[in-house]
């Protein structure tokens, strides 16, 4: 059996591909699952922050809704809409005006 590879422990062949594919398998999988949990999170803490919206809890939500700037466009809604409800016209303006310029720059075709 020389030059045919190893056996395994029940006496097949060992496939040395699958080896090679398993750390990147492992690999994948790992951030197929960090990804899972912190869209989870994001949902999670979206959903909480609409309970708070509906209760009128405007600092609140202030706090919440701070986060990366890559999260979504929900949170700076209901940052804006809490700071228009504290009186905080020109603070709320300049987040609804901030987000729509991200979302411009990211829809902008590059020439």
């Amino acid at each position: 059996m020389a030059g045919h590879g190893q056996l395994d422990a029940s006496g097949r062949a060992e496939a040395p591909e699958v080896k090679a594919y398993n750390p990147v398998l492992q690999t994948i999988m790992l951030l197929g699952f960090a990804l899972g949990a912190r869209a989870a999170d994001e949902a999670q803490r979206l959903q909480s922050i609409r309970q708070l919206f509906e209760q009128q809890k405007w600092e609140e939500i202030l706090r919440r809704a701070q986060g990366p700037a890559a999260q979504s466009a929900d949170f700076d809604y209901y940052a804006g809409m809490a700071l228009s409800h504290l009186n905080r016209w020109a603070e709320a303006r300049d987040v609804f005006f901030e987000r729509h310029a991200q979302s411009a720059a990211r829809l902008a075709v590059p020439d």
